[in-house]
């Protein structure tokens, strides 16, 4: 899919792993720092729910809430690098999210149990936190349209919003991952992207997505044609 546009974005996301696997890098140890206080704010958080359950009701849902805290350790990191792309390329990664998500499938609010280890969060948190990282950049009309949008999708689907679904994913920790990572992709000097003031290959990322919801077929072709000048001249022509 290396000629399509609409796809582009995700790659962005992949850029943002070797931001976390690289070590004694001076430019990137800031990234990785901030992921490091991410996680340790996200076990103080679910040790309080396991005290509290412990307190209030005999530890009974103590496995859960450990469970979930062991698979936020590699949730936070894909949260990171959702985030980084969003941060870098603004909506047109958001656009590629619910594109990736209507693509793949599946239960999008699944909830992992006991024994179900899950790598990936679900596409309805990552979907939040991306909308949460596009407002906190500026973006907030472009969050309300992807939420609306999402929000039409979801309905489509066999599956509903699972009752764990808040226990497993504290809106607490998806505003704050959303929060930390943004200020890590500001920490290491990144572009970050900003209403109206789209870098080039941003630029044209994000006109790919607008042009393509609103008109499909014009959009057809101007991609064939954008693909070959970039392919012939360079992204700097």
């Amino acid at each position: 899919e290396s000629d399509s546009l609409l796809h582009l974005p995700d790659l962005y996301h992949e850029l943002g792993h070797p931001l976390l696997t690289e070590e004694n890098n001076p430019k990137v140890e800031p990234y990785r720092h901030e992921l490091g206080k991410f996680l340790m704010e996200l076990r103080s958080n679910f040790s309080k729910k396991i005290n509290h359950d412990k307190r209030n009701n005999n530890g009974e849902n103590e496995r859960l809430y450990s469970h979930w805290m062991k698979s936020w350790t590699n949730w936070s990191i894909e949260f990171f690098c959702d985030i980084y792309a969003t941060a870098t390329l603004g909506p047109a990664f958001g656009w590629a999210h619910l594109y990736l998500s209507l693509k793949r499938g599946g239960n999008p609010f699944f909830v992992p149990k006991i024994g179900q280890l899950v790598e990936h969060p679900n596409d309805e948190s990552r979907a939040w936190v991306i909308g949460e990282v596009l407002r906190n950049m500026g973006f907030e009309k472009d969050a309300d349209t992807l939420q609306a949008r999402w929000n039409s999708y979801t309905p489509l689907t066999s599956y509903q919003l699972e009752a764990d679904f808040k226990h497993a994913y504290p809106v607490e920790l998806m505003e704050s991952v959303a929060a930390v990572g943004l200020k890590a992709a500001k920490r290491i000097d990144s572009k970050i992207a900003s209403p109206g003031k789209p870098s080039l290959i941003a630029g044209i990322l994000n006109h790919s997505w607008d042009l393509f919801l609103q008109s499909p077929d014009s959009f057809l072709e101007w991609e064939k044609e954008t693909v070959q000048k970039i392919k012939t001249d360079g992204l700097t022509a």
